[in-house]
C-alpha cells in the first residue's frame, strides 16, 4: 500500500470522530457543504501549527469545523510530527 493510500483509508475514521465533537450547527454545515454546488470540505494538516482541522467553504465563505492539535512536541516547541521535515536537531537518533 503506497503513502497517499494509507492517508485515505485514514480519512474516513478520522472524519467518524471529528463529527462526534462537533455540534448541530457544524453538523448541517457539513452536509450542507458537501452537498452545496459551490461547497467543499477540507481536510488540512498544518505542519507548521501542529494541527489537523476540518475546515468548510461554501460560496467563498470558509469555517472551521473541527480542530486537533497535534501532539506531542519537541524541546524545540515543534510537533513530533515535523521531524521528518526538521531532522533530528541533535543529530541523534
Amino acid at each position: 500500500m503506497t503513502p497517499t493510500e494509507n492517508l485515505i483509508d485514514a480519512i474516513g475514521p478520522w472524519l467518524d470522530g471529528a463529527r462526534l465533537h462537533m455540534d448541530q450547527q457544524r453538523l448541517e454545515t457539513y452536509r450542507a457543504c458537501l452537498q452545496a454546488d459551490g461547497g467543499d470540505v477540507q481536510i488540512v494538516i498544518r505542519l507548521k501549527e501542529g494541527a489537523i482541522v476540518l475546515d468548510a467553504t461554501n460560496n467563498g465563505q470558509l469555517l472551521e469545523l473541527y480542530r486537533e492539535d497535534v501532539q506531542p512536541r519537541d524541546s524545540f516547541g515543534r510537533p513530533e510530527a515535523l521531524k521528518w521535515i526538521f531532522g533530528n536537531p541533535t543529530g541523534r537518533r
